[in-house]
């Protein structure tokens, strides 16, 4: 099952959104979730098991898209909106799968923690051999831009030729997470791997993955620092807005004025579109804007906009129910921390990107949700012992 499971993760964490692979006009994502699905219906049908806070969170899961979707049909929405909106959701139902594996094989945190690792490394070293052909002309810029950019932005470039070649891909999201199970880390050579992911992601020149390190690094910093320090560190972050005022190349970099444009667009979209109901539960899936019908590039956004402060009450109670493990842990078991980083990440960047309501940021949550319950039981009966 093991063996199986880090199959599975190494097209999660490696392959974008999953359309790369494809089978017969199926993605090998899809695949696999089905697979999962169903191995964890017959781990309930024979054991007749499933964990109370997995079960609890699912239930409260399932109301709420059944709830928004019904909310879509009285709106008007299209059939084939609503589903677009829900089916990357269905991935949450992944902690039931995880859920079973965890508590049956001690090994389920290790395993999915050293294939993420290795997932990261892996990144980060084609990355860097990319830029080193772009670089030295071994392949030309303009070949390579034309054979990796795609209708589904899946890669997108940020540079604009071969001096600055950045490029943002999607699973990108886990050299950021990576990044902190190797900086959290007191095994040999963990900083020094932790610094060849950083330099990666500062050469993605994407905003969002640098502004992620930056804040989740200065929540370990202040949490981990002395009274003196934390006063010190107050001072860190308009220190680094200085640096960025005299970089002005680097500004110019990542300053992106149409996606910006875009983002304002939305914001202001959803501000006309705004009803007393729809403050409270949306308008519904399947209800876009007019430049947005589907997905927005603001997904706290996007969430408000069709579930209102129902949908945005759930996600912020999975992020304070995973702090309030994380909090427990934090001093009995070191391999919380980069786990609960990897949440804040997720959290963080989907400020930027959409990464909450997708496959990578979903599947990632049901990790990190499922072994933070677990690290806390285990605890618990040490303690009772």
């Amino acid at each position: 099952m093991l063996f199986f499971l880090t199959v599975f993760l190494f097209e999660l964490f490696l392959f974008g959104s999953g359309r790369p692979l494809v089978i017969a006009g199926v993605t090998v994502r899809m695949l696999f979730y089905s697979a999962s699905m169903f191995l964890a219906l017959l781990f309930i049908v024979k054991d007749s098991v499933i964990l109370k806070e997995d079960f609890t969170l699912i239930l409260f899961f399932i109301f709420l898209l059944i709830f928004s979707s019904f909310v879509g049909v009285v709106n008007g929405a299209d059939f084939k909106n609503i589903v677009g909106d829900v089916l990357p959701l269905l991935y949450f139902l992944l902690v039931i799968f995880f859920g079973f594996l965890i508590v049956n094989d001690q090994r389920f945190i290790k395993c999915w923690v050293s294939t993420l690792k290795k997932s990261s490394v892996i990144l980060a070293s084609l990355y860097f051999i990319f830029l080193i052909v772009i670089f030295f002309g071994l392949i030309d810029f303009n070949s390579a831009y034309q054979f990796l950019s795609s209708d589904s932005n899946e890669i997108m470039f940020r540079g604009v030729d071969s001096s600055s070649p950045g490029i943002f891909y999607k699973s990108f999201i886990f050299l950021v997470i990576g990044f902190f199970f190797f900086y959290l880390s007191n095994v040999k050579w963990s900083r020094l791997i932790a610094l060849f992911i950083f330099l990666a992601i500062l050469l993605t020149l994407t905003r969002g993955f640098i502004l992620c390190i930056f804040v989740v690094t200065y929540f370990f910093l202040l949490l981990e620092a002395s009274m003196l320090k934390r006063v010190c560190f107050s001072i860190f972050p308009f220190i680094i807005i200085g640096c960025f005022l005299f970089f002005t190349d680097f500004i110019f970099l990542i300053l992106r004025p149409d996606s910006d444009a875009a983002r304002f667009i939305q914001f202001r979209e959803v501000i006309e579109m705004i009803n007393l109901n729809s403050i409270f539960i949306g308008h519904g899936y399947g209800i876009g804007t007019p430049s947005r019908p589907n997905n927005f590039e603001i997904t706290y956004l996007e969430i408000f906009h069709k579930q209102g402060i129902l949908g945005l009450t759930f996600w912020i109670f999975i992020l304070f129910y995973m702090s309030k493990k994380f909090w427990y842990l934090k001093d009995k078991i070191p391999i919380s921390k980069p786990i609960y980083a990897g949440v804040l990440v997720i959290y963080v960047q989907t400020f930027t990107n959409p990464y909450l309501i997708n496959s990578m940021g979903i599947g990632y949550l049901a990790l990190a949700f499922v072994s933070l319950n677990h690290l806390t039981r285990l605890v618990k009966v040490e303690v009772v012992e």
